[in-house]
């Protein structure tokens, strides 16, 4: 039985520019009539196709395609299967992280303006961050984007939040100018789920006993220590000390009541005094 363009076209719903690419790479061989030149389809060339089409289900290259039909054997079908496998794996992984943070993110929101000034304990998961930019109130220095992560960390948004971090000595010597460190913040055990490179240039925060709190920070300009005062208040009437570096992740930048509004989760590290 042979078969015209049209006809393969219409059997296997692809389109005739399609099959042609199959043919200028060699998978299917078809012949062409004396007098007009014409393609001709065998069904052997329809078995080759429907192969391909299998192949490409599993999102192999044509090349790979071509390969698999004429030139390699079993193991470099198998390889390529497990490698799709892995890729597949990986997915599924990437999805199901996104999807619990979707929801982490999510209920911290709906919660946000209600805990503003309210606190509860928290052990902490330990975190890494790089410093990208300082500033004193809301005077922003230069962002230094010279770092070959700062760029690599922004593509696994939304596990690399936006920080600010307060060294435990720029609090206790307060003096008008001690600055607020920016940063990307990430908490240590996606490094391995998502293989997210680091160095040494991005530094640790351990897990730590924390007390947690959510600010508003206003516009710009609102931006100051004296946000973390009723924070500390509480931790000092309760008998707590700090004890490491203050750090705090940005929620949201929205109006509420057409008032711009800047929710940070802020968390002090503490221990008993």
């Amino acid at each position: 039985m042979s078969y015209k363009i049209g006809d393969v076209s219409k059997l296997l719903d692809m389109s005739p520019e399609a099959i042609r690419f199959y043919e200028s790479e060699n998978i299917i061989k078809p012949s062409r009539t004396e007098e007009s030149r014409y393609r001709v389809y065998e069904t052997w060339d329809i078995f080759y196709l429907l192969e391909s089409l299998k192949f490409r289900s599993y999102d192999f290259s044509i090349k790979d395609i071509a390969k698999i039909l004429y030139a390699e054997d079993l193991d470099f079908f198998l390889n390529k299967l497990d490698k799709k496998k892995s890729r597949i794996q990986e997915e599924i992984q990437f999805k199901s992280l996104l999807s619990e943070r979707i929801d982490l993110i999510k209920g911290k929101l709906e919660t946000v303006d209600l805990n503003v000034g309210n606190f509860w304990f928290e052990k902490a998961p330990a975190h890494r961050f790089l410093i990208y930019v300082k500033s004193s109130g809301d005077h922003y220095g230069e962002i230094d984007c010279s770092n070959p992560l700062f760029t690599k960390w922004l593509k696994y948004i939304p596990f690399v939040e936006f920080g600010l971090h307060i060294p435990l000595e720029s609090w206790m010597h307060q003096d008008g100018t001690s600055p607020i460190i920016w940063s990307l913040l990430l908490e240590e055990r996606y490094l391995e789920h998502l293989r997210i490179p680091f160095d040494d240039t991005t530094l640790p925060l351990p897990s730590h006993l924390t007390l947690c709190t959510v600010i508003n920070a206003g516009s710009k300009g609102e931006l100051d220590y004296s946000l973390l005062y009723p924070a500390m208040k509480f931790i000092k009437e309760k008998g707590w000390v700090v004890n490491g570096d203050i750090y705090g992740k940005i929620l949201l930048r929205t109006h509420i009541n057409d008032k711009y509004c800047r929710y940070f989760e802020i968390k002090i590290p503490v221990e008993r005094a």
